[in-house]
């Protein structure tokens, strides 16, 4: 549990802080659906795999979380994040909004169509107010830094992809609303269209673009939604027992194999007695010496918290985890460059617009200034006439100010008719 809450801070494609947090359980989990029986002996089979799809479920947690993408990986504190520790939960989210917990009246009383209590117990969650001196700041890029700061209550709800319903509570409204922008750009950046995201990066500064930056299977895998897998199912007691008697029965007839040169046996070749309970991601009995009980999540499984492993998965999860994170985080990256690929070039056809704009207005203004110059050379030329047109009729010529269309053609008429007399 983290003693002291850590503000939500965005950076390098990631959001971190501390947060209360309240997982509801699962009343359909959603990777049964998958699994299909060939028989009615293999339904009984199945009752540790249901059973541990039932209890895992977390209460009120207060943890530090790394958000990245929609990931959100939770740890009991930040030490444990620093130490490099399994995270108590690994959940991929679909959805988030923010939520007005219920005002709680006396008693914390529920009235959810869901029935449980989680819903209520999230008001709870929150922290207790604190004195001004003790008020954290909020920082200068989080949403409410300038003008009037954020209001309501600082909670808002997840949507994980198993079905898990999980009501959280920042320290603040200012991290809440943190929180939230990151949930939209991550689940931004993990379902929106890879093709239009990463055709969009610009290939070259003068401005050609490729069409794919990544070879079309990493593209078509990345489009095509991760679905939740189904466990395997685990072997029967008695296979167990039968292969530990076996490992004994060869133990004592051939020498123990030596150590490696790097100091790893592999534990299922030991002759300790098989574990009572099995390894939920390879459904195998590991030894005692070998059997790491609630030691990670398993996401791809749909156990969103803590299950039992062995020693070779629990090395094996930890490495599925830290190459999702890898990838989340370029993913993020990806999609930053892509955005400002995307708003450079929004500003690049504004430039243009507004150079073609400023072009054709200057067309326009010469077309005009060149019409008012031959409106005036015709203007003096008729001008001209009429003065050439009065001395030769002995009349005197008109004073260039008066002269207009309607001038010269009385001083026309004057001229003929001066001829005439």
């Amino acid at each position: 549990m983290s003693p002291h809450p850590h503000n939500a801070q965005r950076r390098n494609g990631a959001c971190y802080g501390t947060l209360y947090k309240q997982h509801t359980s699962v009343t359909v989990p959603p990777n049964l659906s998958y699994l299909n029986l060939k028989d009615e002996d293999e339904t009984g089979s199945t009752d540790a795999v249901v059973a541990a799809l039932d209890s895992n479920e977390r209460g009120r947690s207060h943890d530090y979380c790394v958000l990245v993408g929609n990931t959100l990986i939770s740890y009991e504190s930040w030490h444990c994040y620093r130490r490099g520790d399994h995270p108590t939960s690994e959940v991929r989210i679909v959805g988030a909004s923010a939520w007005n917990p219920p005002a709680p009246k006396g008693t914390v009383t529920s009235t959810h169509p869901t029935g449980s209590s989680s819903v209520s117990i999230a008001a709870a969650l929150t922290p207790p107010p604190k004195s001004p001196q003790q008020a954290p700041q909020p920082s200068p890029g989080a949403p409410g830094a300038s003008g009037a700061p954020p209001s309501g209550p600082p909670t808002f709800r997840l949507v994980t992809y198993a079905g898990t319903h999980i009501y959280c509570s920042a320290p603040t409204p200012s991290d809440r609303d943190t929180w939230l922008a990151a949930l939209h750009s991550g689940l931004e950046a993990s379902y929106a269209s890879y093709h239009e995201t990463l055709s969009s990066i610009t290939a070259s500064p003068g401005g050609t673009r490729k069409k794919h930056i990544l070879p079309l299977s990493v593209i078509n895998a990345a489009d095509n939604d991760r679905r939740i897998l189904t466990p395997p199912v685990p072997q029967r007691r008695g296979v167990g027992r039968l292969g530990h008697a076996l490992r004994r029965r060869v133990s004592t007839e051939k020498q123990t194999e030596p150590i490696s040169s790097h100091g790893y046996a592999p534990p299922y070749e030991s002759s300790a007695s098989p574990s009572a309970k099995h390894c939920i991601s390879c459904a195998r009995y590991p030894p005692e010496t070998a059997y790491r009980p609630l030691s990670a999540p398993l996401p791809q499984y749909g156990m969103e918290c803590r299950v039992d492993l062995c020693a070779d998965c629990l090395v094996s999860q930890g490495l599925l985890s830290h190459v999702n994170l890898i990838s989340g985080l370029y993913s993020a990256d990806a999609h930053e460059r892509a955005a400002l690929t995307k708003a450079r070039d929004l500003a690049v056809d504004c430039v243009e617009e507004a150079a073609k704009e400023l072009a054709e207005r200057e067309r326009v203004a010469m077309l005009e200034e060149r019409q008012r110059v031959e409106e005036e050379l015709r203007s003096t030329a008729m001008e001209a006439g009429a003065r050439e047109i009065g001395s030769d009729g002995m009349r005197s010529p008109v004073r260039p100010s008066a002269a207009s269309a309607g001038t010269v053609a009385a001083v026309a008429s004057v001229a003929s008719g001066a001829g005439a007399s």
